[in-house]
């Protein structure tokens, strides 16, 4: 099983001109950690090789925010 920063390392190593990016511009309310979202579907969009959710924390607490390595 991967770890999602050795999952990353894996992507940018396979495709050298991936980066990564803000897959929608929505925040969501962070539920105890990052489990809780994998298995959830996303629309299918080109140049996007992974989609995952990251932790972060503004001055309204924490939140989940949905970002993608791809291609474009």
């Amino acid at each position: 099983m991967f770890r999602w920063p050795n999952l990353l390392n894996h992507y940018n190593q396979q495709h050298l001109g991936s980066r990564l990016a803000r897959y929608c511009a929505g925040k969501y309310k962070w539920v105890g950690n990052s489990e809780h979202y994998i298995g959830k579907e996303v629309p299918d969009c080109r140049g996007v090789l992974a989609v995952y959710v990251e932790r972060r924390q503004d001055r309204d607490g924490p939140y989940a925010c949905v970002m993608c390595v791809t291609l474009n």
